[in-house]
């Protein structure tokens, strides 16, 4: 299934399944964060500022260390209670084997 229709299906049962104050916010922040211009991301070729984080296993994890070992394919996973960061998963798995021949973490 394509993303863009996981997607689309994720915000269906999301509107379902909550109450409408619930999403009815949400959405009213994310068409704010749309129309305030501010970006949502590097764009290619833009260096990122280094930071250190928690893994899924709860270790840390410094980016310019990653990226002294080679490229590093970087994404924020919210929680299994967010339907958008579920679907978002199933592509980076699906290139995980790609990425690892590529020497990325």
């Amino acid at each position: 299934m394509l993303l863009n229709v996981e997607l689309d299906e994720a915000k269906k049962q999301f509107v379902a399944n909550t109450p409408v104050e619930v999403h009815a916010e949400m959405f009213r922040l994310i068409r704010e964060q749309q129309q305030s211009g501010l970006g949502f991301g590097l764009q290619e070729g833009q260096k990122a500022k280094d930071f250190t984080l928690a893994n899924a296993a709860g270790e840390s994890v410094n980016l310019y260390e990653e990226l002294f070992k080679g490229p590093v394919v970087l994404t924020f996973y919210r929680g299994g209670w967010c339907p958008f960061s579920v679907c978002s998963c199933a592509p980076i798995r699906t290139y995980c084997r790609k990425f690892g021949r590529l020497a990325a973490s």
